[in-house]
């Protein structure tokens, strides 16, 4: 059902580009709720099979890439502030998957401890890009100014930021 929504927005997103009358803000966000749908149905691929070992890190890397694509186009084309094209529930949903993502990529991977051992390093990466992209989907609506000298890894802080 996402594949075939993904598919439909598509569609009308096609027709509205021959067109040439609808207001870019608008194609945007058909695009970006079409690659939300698709990727919907990737990550819930990756989930049902336990993020396999051997390809979960590169399927990982592609989907995230996708689910930036949407900004990013928006940035290419000029507009300095995504947010006021695609608004901030698109936004907020973008980073939410690709923080929720990682968290259970990092879920997943955390039982693997021999693997953990010997990709530390991306394991710290994923868990710190994941962090990363739930703060920034949380700053949309409730923008929160951290000081320098705030550290995220400071378990009272981290808890004092959660709880708001």
């Amino acid at each position: 059902t996402f594949l075939a929504k993904g598919s439909a927005n598509l569609d009308k997103l096609k027709d509205l580009c021959n067109e040439g009358e609808e207001h870019p803000s608008t194609l945007f966000q058909l695009y970006t709720q079409a690659v939300l749908d698709i990727t919907y149905f990737e990550e819930n691929q990756l989930v049902d099979e336990d993020f396999p070992e051997e390809s979960a890190l590169q399927k990982l890397r592609e989907l995230i890439s996708v689910l930036s694509e949407p900004e990013d186009l928006v940035r290419e084309c000029g507009i300095k502030e995504p947010l006021n094209v695609l608004g901030a529930e698109l936004l907020e949903c973008l980073y939410w998957r690709k923080g929720a993502l990682l968290y259970m990529y990092c879920h997943t991977a955390k039982e693997r401890s021999e693997w953990v051992q010997e990709n530390i390093a991306t394991f710290k990466k994923c868990l710190n890009d994941g962090v990363q992209y739930l703060m920034k989907m949380l700053s949309f609506r409730c923008p929160l100014q951290l000081d320098e000298d705030v550290s995220l890894q400071d378990k009272d802080t981290a808890r004092l930021l959660s709880e708001g």
